[in-house]
């Protein structure tokens, strides 16, 4: 029996049409993964929070910056001291915004946001001159 030419062709075409549906399905939902992500990325950069708002929990801590310190060991101490909830986002936010390190002893509390907490070090608002 002979094949149908036809139907081999109406064969191909629903098969070029169903190979090219499924990679953009494809495409689509690995595109809205990476959307996802990035948003996810955006929100954690630029949302303002303090982590009052999300422990529940207020503490002023005391918080001294000397000369040796760096944008690194400040911030892992801040996060010590749930302060801030991420190092590398407040180091990027320091970045970004072009913080002076000023030293001295600040007072920062849960209610403060990392924001928050970057203008008080660039503008210098210390409480405490004594043990820089």
């Amino acid at each position: 029996m002979k094949p149908n030419k036809n139907f081999d062709k109406v064969s191909l075409f629903i098969f070029k049409i169903a190979r090219k549906f499924l990679f953009l399905t494809i495409y689509l939902i690995i595109l809205f993964f990476i959307g996802q992500k990035l948003f996810s990325i955006g929100y954690d950069l630029f949302y303002e929070q303090d982590m009052y708002s999300i422990n529940n929990i207020s503490i002023t801590e005391s918080f001294t910056i000397t000369n040796d310190d760096t944008w690194d060991t400040i911030a892992f101490r801040l996060y010590s001291q749930g302060l801030i909830s991420d190092e590398n986002i407040f180091k990027f936010r320091a970045n970004i915004y072009k913080v002076n390190l000023n030293q001295g002893t600040y007072e920062f509390n849960t209610k403060l946001t990392m924001k928050n907490i970057l203008d008080i070090i660039d503008l210098g608002e210390i409480v405490n001159e004594e043990n820089v």
